[in-house]
């Protein structure tokens, strides 16, 4: 059962397009993202009441797609076929048929084209710099492969840096925008359902609200027929070679791995190879690297690397190792998996919603100060014996001119006490030197639930039905707007 495809959250998005077509004259965007992100969707959405032509490459070689590209446009312009061998060519057409009306004109999946031929790039920038730059046209390039449209597009070296006049990337959903999907499913429930799918778009249409948690995932990723079995390694074949070792790689953050040496033992690949495979992986926003945030070390012992999207923590810890029981159908010793280790798989999915919801406060000035930067701590406490030293902090936001800090905590639990989290974090902000020096301290705790205690702690408290009921009113008041 496939869901009808929502069309939620990209208010940014299409403010960004709609004021390029405002503009007078030339203008250019490049779009990018993951396959199935909603770029397409993105512009439908845009050029819907507006003379656009929209065309999609596919990999068929640039002739037959310049040929295919000829057609979408004598039928735009309710013309003859006119014979056109060249992207030069296209674009004279185009501005020798239009209107005084500005046309929006996208080419989507273009890295199709330029991986059959490279200089098309340096094709477009001089059609862009003889004859485009004075006309009134809005040329919009969409591309799913995030490396080639970075490399060949983005770049510097690209012969068409400097000519676009904006970009987007086009990110997943966040758990807040879940909500906004689903509506009728309890909070629990929906941090079950954005752990094991993410925010993309593609794959939450997929899922049925009317069946369990373990039903829509028998029924999809669990499913050897369905298109979301093998979805996991087809993101990582559509961009890189050398598939083998970037799999190795991400089961093994994908099963805990998170510092370079850890993930060296588990994946079997020498540490000193790992930088050229994670630097990848990192341009790519397939993982992505954390770091102290106080302090700033750039030392690579204290990076710690972890995968950028939900869907594919899940696809890899949880579905490729039980690929051969998927295939014959037995589903049993995944789901008793899945029942002992779910909570603590959620632990980090919970991280990412807390931190969500710090950005969500931070803007709508819930929170008592207004920080400038988010992210985490962990370190060694001076004077501990070895194996007692160590620390880790979930969250840390910054207010660089109050001197102030939010130190933050995240349990995907019931029943929290939180005289317990408050004296933890007290304590280590006595302990820690980076914690110490600050003007202001204030304590954070987030928790599936808490229990009851007194009210005089210092530390506030936010459990998920309170992250749940304050995006959901942020989404009502957007629509108000």
């Amino acid at each position: 059962m496939i869901m009808p495809l929502k069309f939620i959250d990209r208010e940014f998005e299409l403010d960004i397009l709609t004021k390029e077509y405002s503009k007078k004259g030339f203008t250019f965007t490049i779009i990018y993202g993951r396959r199935r992100v909603g770029k397409t969707e993105l512009v439908r959405h845009f050029i819907n009441g507006k003379k656009a032509i929209y065309f999609q490459c596919d990999k068929r070689g640039v002739r037959a797609n310049i040929e295919s590209m000829r057609k979408v446009c004598s039928r735009f312009f309710d013309d003859v076929e006119p014979s056109l061998a060249s992207l030069n060519e296209i674009f004279h057409y185009i501005i020798k048929r239009k209107e005084y009306e500005k046309i929006v004109f996208i080419i989507d999946e273009f890295p199709y084209l330029i991986q059959q031929d490279g200089a098309l790039t340096s094709e477009l920038q001089r059609i862009i710099d003889t004859f485009l730059i004075h006309e009134d046209m809005y040329l919009i390039i969409l591309g799913s492969s995030i490396g080639m449209m970075k490399d060949e597009l983005l770049s510097e070296k690209s012969p068409l840096y400097g000519r676009r006049t904006s970009q987007l990337e086009i990110r997943p959903f966040g758990f807040r925008n879940l909500i906004e999907w689903f509506p009728q499913i309890n909070p629990k429930r929906l941090v079950k359902i954005y752990g094991a799918f993410g925010g993309m778009p593609f794959y939450l249409q997929f899922i049925n609200q009317k069946e369990n948690f373990f039903k829509n995932l028998e029924r999809t990723v669990f499913n050897k027929s369905h298109v979301l079995y093998p979805e996991g390694e087809f993101v990582i074949r559509s961009e890189l070679s050398q598939v083998s070792s970037y799999m190795k790689i991400l089961q093994a953050i994908a099963s805990g791995a998170s510092k370079v040496v850890d993930i060296a033992v588990k994946s079997g690949i020498k540490a000193s190879d790992l930088p050229h495979y994670l630097d990848r992986l990192r341009a790519l926003d397939i993982i992505h690297r954390e770091r102290p945030i106080l302090g700033r070390s750039k030392k690579s012992k204290k990076s710690l690397y972890f995968l950028s999207d939900n869907f594919l923590q899940f696809w890899f810890r949880y579905v490729l190792p039980y690929g051969s029981m998927i295939e014959i159908g037995n589903l049993d010793p995944i789901f008793d998996d899945l029942k002992r280790s779910y909570d603590t798989f959620l632990g980090r999915v919970f991280e990412q919603i807390s931190r969500e919801y710090l950005m969500l406060a931070n803007k709508m000035k819930i929170e008592p100060i207004k920080f400038t930067r988010l992210g985490s701590q962990w370190g060694k406490i001076p004077g501990m014996p070895k194996g007692r030293n160590e620390y880790e902090i979930d969250h840390i936001a910054i207010d660089m001119n109050e001197k102030s800090l939010i130190i933050a905590e995240s349990k995907w639990q019931n029943n929290v006490n939180p005289v317990s989290m408050e004296k933890r974090l007290n304590d280590l902000v006595k302990v820690v030197p980076e914690l110490s020096r600050w003007k202001t301290v204030h304590l954070i705790g987030f928790a599936r639930s808490f229990r009851k205690t007194r009210k005089d702690l210092s530390i506030h408290t936010v459990d998920l039905k309170t992250i749940h009921s304050t995006f959901k009113s942020s989404l009502k008041s957007k629509k108000e707007i």
